[in-house]
């Protein structure tokens, strides 16, 4: 046992010591009992919080000093021993209860104190048990010396030291308590609702109460407690059981004197009982009153603390879903739409907020166009209880675009008013699905396109293997044929590079990052003229500068210079015009040539990879255009392409002017 532990264990046996007196000092005249024992509360508070390392020695001191209170008091020595005894087996099953019904108490394991409606009952079950237990022990234990004790007697033991642990033990624990972990955290934690004014008030008004129940000759005891009930309704558990028990004492003391209401009584148990009856009703009351405040406000700063966390995590969750990009649509079965973030309308081409607009949307085509019957419906399905996973819809949004949207539906818990709910999950899958069916044309121009010159290759390949192997048995070899098919398989094998150089291009023109700076256009086209041996046909007019990438927009002049230059009538010489000017923030370009042009229905249709307007006669692979519609995306932009009259045609395009 530490020093510390025993300096701990001394100062409760001198409290307890103190309290034994002044419990003995309560013996009314005739009486063998005490109105009060505090010394049970004290002893419970010992052994309560007192280290458990200790409890041995603790138990033991304790039935010591209870001991030589009773002999010191002028109790017989055995029967100093037997009400010890009693003692302590009161305060030790004490103790065990309270740590067995409340094991988050200060002292049990926990950081509570007497702060809910069930603790306090709690305690007053196990103050009662425990103190029948002792009151048991000692009555028997007295009649066996020779000392029966009747049974009004034996309530007013009981009653005294049931008041003792609850008065003593529970204003001590909230006190202790106070001092180790604190105040309460809520503002006017110490009064209550009733601030300083009003706790003076309650003094001032407790006083005159008291003086004039207790002199007066009148039986006005009623009024005593109106002012517990004040205490307890406006004030916290520490003031109101602060507040009983020094009442308590002050009736006692009355009492003691000769004064007051239960002094009148002419039988002392009788009178001590009805004591006893009155603090227990009012420090019962008072807790029973105040606890039920502090419960009452824990569960209000617990619904607030709750309400505040709900909303924070409400805008959270309104967060999260305004910044994805796909469209969230709640909805319910009357056609109304509870919520929808900003992505639902930019994916069906609204303005934000036109939920009535959100609801009359035409998602009732499949993407060949073809109708979609009502019972289909992703959000008929999901009121219907279904899951809905990427439904591929044509949408024809407000702004007059056609759209492919990838819908799921989910069903939600119905309101309770029985409304039926779902949610839409509207992904924008257009350009996936474009690249898609690009994908797949890209697989089949790459197996006809490659499949053909692979097959010329390995067709002279073969040929040649043939005259070479006769050669060897000494025949002789045709240098002229010979040549002829290198050179045709020299000529596929050039169609397949450039094949494969276009892809590339393709591919570097959609994912490679912009590198933009000032560029001279018209430097520029003079290069790629140069390079392509077609400087003499290519007129260059006025050309502003461009910010643009400096590579991607060499390879779009390459390719529109390339095609102006191959696709003329058969005997014609290529005359190209290149032209430009400033129109705000975009510079216009316009390639115009005299070529074979390109039928109207293939004006927009160019521009997608793999299509070739002109199938015979002209080779190429389908993607110089693709190409070139992709690098003026990316550049903001836009190109087009309409016929010149008097034959040829003219790309228009924009890309951004200088900053």
């Amino acid at each position: 046992m530490s020093s510390r532990a025993l300096a701990r264990s001394l100062a409760w046996a001198l409290a307890y010591l103190a309290a034994g007196f002044l419990g003995r000092a309560t013996v009314g005249e005739g009486g063998t009992l005490g109105l009060v024992w505090p010394a049970a509360g004290v002893g419970f508070l010992w052994l309560l919080l007192q280290d458990r390392s200790s409890r041995v020695f603790d138990i033991t001191l304790l039935g010591g000093v209870a001991f030589a209170v009773n002999l010191a008091t002028g109790a017989p020595w055995l029967q100093a021993c037997l009400i010890g005894v009693a003692n302590v087996v009161q305060t030790v099953l004490m103790v065990g209860l309270v740590s067995r019904l409340m094991p988050r108490l200060w002292g049990c394991g926990g950081r509570r104190t007497v702060d809910a409606v069930s603790t306090l009952a709690a305690f007053v079950f196990s103050a009662s048990v425990a103190c029948l237990a002792g009151v048991g022990i000692g009555t028997l234990g007295l009649t066996f010396l020779g000392n029966p004790q009747d049974l009004l007697s034996g309530v007013v033991w009981w009653g005294r030291n049931t008041a003792g642990i609850l008065g003593v033990g529970i204003l001590g624990h909230l006190v202790l308590h106070r001092r180790r972990f604190g105040p309460p955290e809520r503002a006017g934690a110490l009064q209550g609702m009733g601030g300083p004014r009003e706790l003076l008030t309650l003094a001032a008004v407790t006083a005159g109460v008291y003086l004039l129940a207790f002199t007066a000759e009148l039986p006005l005891a009623f009024p005593l407690l109106a002012v517990t009930v004040w205490a307890g309704l406006r004030f916290s558990t520490l003031v109101a059981a602060t507040h009983s028990v020094l009442c308590g004492a002050v009736a006692i003391a009355f009492t003691l004197a000769g004064m007051g209401p239960f002094a009148r009584v002419a039988d002392a148990h009788t009178a001590a009982l009805l004591a006893q009856l009155f603090l227990l009703l009012e420090l019962v009351m008072a807790l029973a009153l105040a606890t039920s405040a502090d419960e009452r406000d824990r569960l209000g700063s617990s619904l607030m603390a709750a309400q505040e966390q709900t909303a924070s995590q409400a805008a959270l969750l309104a967060t999260l879903i305004d910044s994805m990009s796909e469209g969230i649509v709640v909805f319910n079965d009357r056609g109304e739409v509870a919520s929808a973030n900003d992505a639902a309308y930019q994916a069906l081409g609204l303005a934000p907020g036109d939920a009535g607009a959100l609801m009359r949307q035409d998602g009732r085509r499949w993407p060949d166009g073809s109708e979609i019957a009502p019972e289909d419906q992703p959000s008929r399905l999901a009121l219907g209880g279904e899951k809905v996973r990427d439904m591929d819809l044509l949408f024809r949004g407000a702004d007059e675009v056609n759209r492919i949207l990838a819908v799921s539906a989910t069903p939600l818990p119905p309101q309770q008013d029985g409304t039926r709910r779902g949610v839409l999950v509207l992904r924008d899958v257009t350009d996936d699905r474009r690249q898609r069916e690009e994908l797949g044309a890209f697989a089949g121009v790459v197996a006809h396109d490659l499949r053909n010159p692979l097959h010329v290759v390995e067709s002279w390949a073969e040929v040649l293997q043939e005259q070479f192997e006769a050669a060897s048995e000494g025949q002789a070899i045709d240098a002229s044929s010979a040549l002829g098919m290198l050179g045709r398989i020299r000529g596929a094998s050039g169609r397949m590079r450039t094949l494969i150089e276009d892809l590339l291009t393709q591919a570097t023109s959609q994912s490679r990052a912009l590198a933009a700076s000032r560029v001279d256009l018209e430097g520029l086209v003079g290069e790629v003229a140069a390079a392509r041996g077609i400087d003499e046909v290519v007129r260059v007019g006025d050309l502003p500068e461009v910010y643009a990438d400096r590579g991607m927009t060499r390879q779009l002049i390459d390719n529109l210079l390339g095609n102006a230059a191959k696709y003329v009538a058969q005997g014609v010489t290529p005359r190209i015009l290149v032209t430009g000017e400033q129109r705000g923030v975009q510079v216009l370009v316009r390639v115009a040539d005299n070529g074979i042009g390109i039928p109207e229905g293939h004006q927009q249709l160019v521009f997608q990879s793999f299509h070739r307007a002109h199938q015979d006669g002209y080779t190429g692979t389908g993607l110089g255009l693709a190409i070139c519609a992709r690098i003026v995306e990316r550049h903001g932009g836009q190109i087009a392409v309409t016929s010149r009259e008097g034959g040829g045609s003219v790309f228009e395009l924009t890309l951004p002017a200088p900053r």
